[in-house]
């Protein structure tokens, strides 16, 4: 099927009052809508919203693609928007969408598993089969589907990548998500609110993902609270040493020697004096 012949290539100028967001448009955050206005008043709503006649509301549409375009227009006053109205099924308008957002990425990962899911539910389809449809690695659909294994309320706050003004460490992404995954729910959370709170950078957290899920396994640490409070205030390490041999040249005058510094690179730069002996 080619899209495009679903879709009128003619633009109508629609009521905004005329419009209303599709059950099937999966978008829950608006984002930073504020600048999305901004950009409307100075340059106007260049790209056309893609909308279809409500089943059951007679002179009204939904909005398939494009809800942020139509709130930001509405904010800055606009009375009409542009929109190209699309001929589609309730299956049809959800492959609509799920390939529109592949080529805009407007959907936030959360917004984008539960499309992915509503359309594996309602298609009936296999992640195989809807990959194909979508024209999408496999993976893809998985990768997205794993964050219903998180606390709604963290999965809603997954984000692609850190914001504009948002540090990189305290940005909670889909490879941080996607690492503690499978903790129990109260580890889950012990780690968003570190991350979004402290600041870790994704290698800081599988390191300490890795602890968590030797822990799990040993009797007697199942308790959350002990974990956490291990990671809080881990043991500290004993240092050990190996057998160290040096050989000094002969014209080396070992008996002013007293002792060896040893420069050690490892967790930053630190020296080891070591008394020196001469072995008889």
């Amino acid at each position: 099927m080619k899209w495009e012949d679903k879709i009128s290539k003619e633009i109508v100028l629609i009521d905004i009052d005329k419009l209303v967001k599709s059950p099937l448009n999966p978008r829950e955050f608006l984002g930073n809508i504020e600048e999305l206005t901004d950009t409307v008043i100075d340059d106007g709503v260049i790209e056309p919203l893609i909308v279809r006649e409500h089943p059951e509301r007679e002179g009204i549409y939904e909005v398939l693609c494009g809800w942020r375009r139509c709130v930001a227009a509405s904010k800055a006053g606009y009375k009409k928007v542009p929109c190209r109205i699309a001929n589609v099924s309730n299956e049809e308008a959800l492959i609509l969408i799920g390939i529109e957002d592949i080529q805009k990425e407007e959907l936030l990962p959360y917004e984008r598993a539960r499309l992915y899911r509503k359309m594996l539910e309602e298609l009936e389809l296999s992640d195989r089969e809807l990959a194909a449809k979508l024209g999408v690695p496999r993976a893809t659909i998985q990768n997205y589907l794993f964050l219903f294994k998180l606390p709604e309320e963290i999965a809603q706050n997954v984000r692609p990548a850190a914001g504009q003004f948002e540090s990189q460490l305290k940005a909670f992404t889909l490879t941080k998500a996607y690492a503690i995954v499978g903790l129990p729910e109260s580890l889950q959370r012990y780690f968003y609110d570190k991350i979004r709170s402290e600041g870790m950078t994704r290698d800081e957290l599988r390191k300490q993902v890795r602890i968590v899920r030797e822990l799990l396994a040993q009797k007697g640490m199942v308790d959350s609270r002990k974990i956490i409070e291990y990671l809080e205030n881990p043991p500290a390490a004993e240092e050990k040493y190996s057998k160290i041999t040096i050989e000094l040249p002969e014209e080396v005058p070992k008996e002013k020697i007293r002792e060896i510094i040893l420069i050690v690179e490892e967790n930053g730069t630190r020296e080891i004096r070591i008394p020196f002996k001469v072995r008889k």
